[in-house]
């Protein structure tokens, strides 16, 4: 939300809170500790119109008695409550954040209750943007955490997560405590970004080795023809990949799987499998994983090669801008198809302070390690999540002055994507005009603001020859 706009919603939060505009009181109870007995009941301010409009729960709830002033509910303390109040007042945003892992998961689950599916969308980019990481995501994806079970969005998240980190979640201890259902579901998932099936067959032996070892069945080649074997895709193995299965297949699936894999002139000389055959390992042929992450670059191969010249100062004059106000950069799209928002390349300022006060076009040598100045804020919104902080994942140096920033961010086809650089200190920026490459199909926006006099506000500066922006990547569906 811009300035204007999260100065009003503040207003009218402010307004709902202390119960001018309220038309409802939601009680709700808040248990202070597991172990003490009893709870406070907790009043929270709501509008009756707002939470009809976009909860089916509350619209038969409310439609029964539509004078009663007040409803209880259980299950849920005042803080999610207030959230989901929050979110349907403002329409579909929350100026409150989530605090935690935790508060989501609650906050998911009560979406879910309260039958309201955009707060769900909101939920599921926060949990795989800010809260899922790899040390408990076996706990939430196995249904361990809390009521986390319950939760649809909560589950697709995990699954999303572990998808796109097969082998690392993998790594961590508490995959091996999971549930061989959890394993199975994973199995299911039509694209995991996996580099071979052998990681996938790997990682089903050893869990199957830990449910014997546990005793619930005696033989671990059992338990794995049983549970995972029928879900794997074999025949995605190279035959070189095949020998850690040899052992755990039949010999007839082993002759079905030299033929599949046999060039046509050598199948008739490997003998054929007895019939009928029953084989249990699935016979899809598609490899898991064929998303290929694109790359949009942003700047001229000149430019590409020239990004911080400082051998003389024709080409500090020519080539840099200097700003003594705080700026920001904005790259802004709408979205021609679904995509994942992947990677940020930019090229970082230099640090006016780090120059010679006198004359900086003087001063042409500087330290790579200390010269670039990194943003005060760099966040994505899209028509999910608003100012989502993006993640920095290499600064950068002399040779290669652009710093890489992740980001997993979904996006519906049509949906509006809006990324923010801003940058407090006075800094030299690159004179390099953002220039997309001929064959992109993605209508890119750049606009460049900076504080006002009195910095209250931003204003265009309508200079298209000053660009941070290096490249984007993305994955298409």
């Amino acid at each position: 939300m811009d300035q204007i706009v999260q100065s009003l919603a503040a207003k009218k939060l402010k307004a709902l809170k202390s119960g001018e505009v309220a038309d409802l009181s939601i009680i709700t109870k808040d248990i202070a500790s597991p172990k003490i007995e009893g709870a406070s009941h907790v009043k929270v301010y709501a509008s009756k119109a707002d939470l009809i409009a976009a909860s089916e729960y509350f619209k038969l709830k409310l439609e029964k008695e539509p004078q009663k002033d007040s409803i209880e509910l259980d299950g849920f303390n005042s803080e999610v409550i207030k959230l989901v109040v929050e979110f349907t007042f403002l329409s579909g945003w929350l100026m409150t954040k989530v605090k935690n892992l935790n508060q989501c998961v609650m906050l998911a689950r009560a979406a879910q209750e309260f039958k309201i599916d955009a707060l769900g969308e909101l939920c599921g980019c926060l949990l795989l943007n800010k809260f899922l990481e790899l040390n408990q995501i076996w706990r939430i994806y196995d249904g361990q955490f809390g009521k986390s079970a319950q939760v649809k969005v909560v589950l697709e998240s995990a699954r999303k997560f572990v998808s796109e980190k097969v082998k690392e979640c993998m790594l961590q201890p508490g995959f091996i405590d999971i549930k061989h259902t959890t394993m199975v579901d994973l199995l299911n998932v039509h694209c995991l970004r996996v580099e071979s099936e052998s990681i996938l067959v790997q990682y089903s032996q050893t869990l199957a080795k830990e449910i014997a070892r546990l005793g619930l069945k005696t033989l671990t080649k059992d338990i794995f023809r049983e549970y995972f074997l029928p879900h794997l895709r074999l025949l995605t193995l190279k035959a070189e990949e095949m020998g850690p299965m040899l052992s755990m297949i039949e010999s007839e699936e082993a002759i079905y799987f030299a033929r599949a894999q046999a060039p046509p002139g050598l199948k008739m000389l490997l003998p054929r499998e007895s019939e009928p055959f029953q084989f249990r390992f699935s016979t899809n042929k598609s490899p898991r994983y064929r998303r290929l992450e694109r790359r949009i670059g942003f700047l001229s191969r000149e430019t590409h090669f020239d990004l911080h010249r400082t051998d003389n100062d024709f080409n500090w004059r020519n080539h840099f801008y200097l700003s003594e106000k705080e700026q920001k950069f904005v790259l802004s799209f709408v979205a021609p198809f679904k995509m994942t928002v992947t990677k940020l390349e930019v090229v970082l300022p230099l640090r006016k302070s780090h120059y010679n006060a006198l004359d900086v076009f003087k001063c042409l040598a500087f330290d790579p390690l200390t010269c670039f100045e990194l943003p005060s804020k760099a966040t994505i919104t899209t028509s999910l999540i608003a100012n989502d902080e993006l993640s920095l994942y290499s600064k950068g140096d002399f040779e290669n002055p652009w710093s890489t920033w992740k980001t997993f961010n979904f996006v519906e086809k049509g949906s509006q994507v809006s990324i923010e650089f801003c940058f407090n200190a006075p800094c030299f920026y690159k004179m390099a005009p953002l220039d997309c490459e001929v064959s992109v199909d993605i209508p890119f926006t750049f606009k460049l603001f900076k504080k006002s006099e009195d910095s209250s506000s931003w204003e265009d500066i309508q200079d298209q020859s000053t660009n941070i922006f290096h490249s984007l990547s993305y994955e298409s569906f």
